[in-house]
C-alpha cells in the first residue's frame, strides 16, 4: 500500500471518529428533556407511535445511526481500496510470471547454444573378406574404430560407454529410449569417471573386439539371412550437470560392404 493511499484512509478514520463524537455531543444536547417534556411525551406515546424516521434522517440526532453510516461509509472504502490492491496483486503475479517464463526461454536458449554435442562416426570398415576366410574354418576377429567428436561449444564430463557387437537378423533392433542388455553375442561397459572433452575434441573406442565368426555365422552372414550390429551409447553430462546420452547403431552386411550407419533417428540420436 503506497504512502498516499495510508494518509487517506488515516484521515477518513479521523474523519468517522470525529462525525461519530459530533454525533454523540449533539444528541446528548437535544435529548435531555426535563420532566415536563418526559411526561408529554409518554402522554403522546398513549394516543398513537411517533411517525417513523428513516436510517439517514435519524444519523442526525441519534448517536448510534451516526457512528453506524460512519462506520458503513468507511467499510465501502476499505472495500474499493482493497479492490485495487487486489488489482494490482494481480498485475504485478502477471509480470513476474511473464518476466519468469522470458526468463526461462533466454536460459534454455543458452543451455542449446553453449551446451556440447558428442556425435558418433563409424570408419567404414570391409569385413567381406574376413567373413569369407571364417566360412572355410578360419575363425574371424575385428575392430572398428568408433569416435564421438564433441561439436558443440563447451565440454562434455564422460560417464560411460556401453555397447555390443552381436549377430542378428535383418533389420536389426530400434534401441531408442532402452538401456542395452545383455544379448548373444560380446557386451561391454567401460566406466569414463569424468573425463572431459573440450569443444572439438574426440574419444575413440574399438568395436567388434571379442567377438569370433565361425563359419555357421559366416555362412548365414554370407546367404542374406545375418548381419554383423554395433550399437550402443554415450553418456555425458554437460557444464550444468544435465545427464545426456548419445545412441549409435552401426550395421555390416554384405550388400553394403562396409560399416555404415543403420536405423536413422530412432537408433541414432542424442539428448
Amino acid at each position: 500500500m503506497s504512502r498516499v493511499q495510508i494518509a487517506l484512509l488515516l484521515a477518513l478514520l479521523l474523519g468517522v471518529l470525529g462525525l461519530a463524537a459530533l454525533a454523540v455531543r449533539s444528541s446528548q444536547q437535544t435529548h435531555n428533556p426535563s420532566y415536563g417534556e418526559r411526561t408529554e411525551e409518554a402522554e403522546k406515546g398513549d394516543h398513537g407511535k411517533e411517525d417513523r424516521k428513516s436510517f439517514w434522517e435519524r444519523t442526525t440526532d441519534d448517536p448510534v445511526a451516526a457512528f453506524t453510516a460512519a462506520l458503513v461509509l468507511f467499510t465501502a472504502v476499505l472495500a474499493g481500496v482493497s479492490m485495487i490492491q487486489v488489482r494490482f496483486l494481480i498485475r504485478a503475479d502477471e509480470t513476474a510470471r511473464i518476466a519468469a517464463t522470458a526468463a526461462k526461454r533466454s536460459a534454455d536458449a543458452v543451455r542449446s547454444i553453449e551446451r556440447p554435442w558428442m556425435v558418433a562416426t563409424a570408419d567404414e570398415v570391409s569385413l567381406c573378406d574376413g567373413i569369407e576366410a571364417a566360412v572355410e574354418g578360419d575363425p574371424f576377429t575385428f575392430k572398428v574404430p568408433i569416435k564421438f567428436v564433441n561439436e558443440g561449444r563447451t565440454s562434455a564430463f564422460l560417464e560411460g560407454f556401453y555397447a555390443v557387437s552381436t549377430i542378428a537378423a535383418y533389420p536389426g533392433p530400434a534401441i531408442r529410449n532402452v538401456r542395452l542388455k545383455q544379448t548373444e553375442g560380446w557386451d561391454i561397459k567401460i566406466n569414463m569417471e569424468g573425463k572431459s572433452v573440450g569443444p572439438g575434441g574426440q574419444e575413440a573406442f574399438d568395436l567388434g573386439f571379442g567377438l569370433v565368426i565361425h563359419s555357421e555365422a559366416a555362412i548365414t552372414i554370407l546367404e542374406g539371412d545375418a548381419v554383423i550390429w554395433l550399437y550402443g551409447y554415450l553418456e555425458y553430462t554437460d557444464f550444468l550437470m544435465e545427464e545426456r546420452q548419445t545412441y549409435f547403431c552401426f550395421s555390416h552386411n554384405m550388400g553394403i560392404g562396409c560399416v555404415t550407419p543403420f536405423g536413422g533417428k530412432k537408433d541414432n540420436y542424442m539428448t
